[in-house]
């Protein structure tokens, strides 16, 4: 019986122990929650410090390829519509004219066109044309090299050039003249094409383009006439477009 008294003794010692402690508990005040450790989310924008300002504020560079075609670029400028020379940045390609080398240089260029590395010839045809700036073909071979690039106005700028070294070539102002219709300017091409028949009326080619430029400005016997002159010549036009030309006008006699 002692034993049973001391071991309620115990228990309701315990009970009240408890209940003191559970009392204690509920007067003390909660415990500061710790800092949180989440992360921000990956959205967030970081705050920005004086170095990453600046970093955002440094222009973007250029990618390689960038790179590569400004290099090639160097020495002659495009701008005005006329290809120039650049003296300061031609000096670090070539310290003196040469036409020897300049021709050497062209046949380089010719063979790298060839081979379609187009960057690596505009580079060549660049040299050419500062080793001897007086020289039609190089401005001529520098304009084949950036339509392949699709630098249209930078191929007409060097055209210009070449046409005003060399105005009685009829290969040159049939370049130009499709050069224009590259750029889509018919009138000009109009223009070329014609100068380019009167110092060569044996060009075909030539006359098939005059006759598809003819037909977009609506004037129909003239290009019926451009036909009828490929056609003497042994040449033909795209059997669709004469298709169109009928359609548009019917065909006159060719005399």
């Amino acid at each position: 019986m002692k034993l049973q008294r001391g071991w309620h003794s115990l228990v309701a010692a315990g009970l009240l122990l408890g209940a003191c402690t559970s009392k204690a508990e509920e007067k003390a005040p909660a415990p500061a929650s710790p800092p949180s450790t989440e992360q921000a989310p990956s959205n967030a924008a970081p705050a920005q410090t004086d170095e990453t300002k600046s970093t955002d504020q440094e222009p973007v560079s250029l990618n390689w390829k960038d790179e590569r075609k400004a290099k090639a670029l160097a020495g002659l400028t495009y701008a005005s519509g006329r290809v120039e020379i650049d003296p300061a940045a031609a000096a670090t390609k070539v310290t003196v004219q040469d036409p020897a080398l300049a021709e050497s240089m062209h046949a380089t260029a010719r063979e790298q066109l060839a081979r379609n590395e187009v960057i690596e010839a505009i580079d060549s045809f660049t040299r050419a044309v500062l080793l001897a700036p007086n020289q039609a073909q190089h401005y001529s071979g520098l304009a084949d090299a950036l339509l392949a690039k699709r630098m249209v106005k930078e191929a007409l700028a060097a055209l210009r050039v070449a046409v005003e070294l060399e105005p009685s070539s009829g290969a040159l102002h049939f370049q130009l003249g499709d050069a224009f219709v590259r750029a889509n300017d018919r009138p000009a091409a109009i223009g070329e094409l014609q100068k380019s028949l009167e110092l060569d009326p044996s060009n075909a080619i030539a006359h098939e383009r005059l006759a598809l430029q003819l037909y977009y400005l609506e004037d129909y016997a003239g290009a019926w006439q451009a036909v009828h002159a490929c056609e003497a010549l042994g040449g033909a036009v795209p059997p669709q477009f004469r298709v169109l030309l009928v359609q548009a006008a019917v065909e006159p006699a060719n005399k």
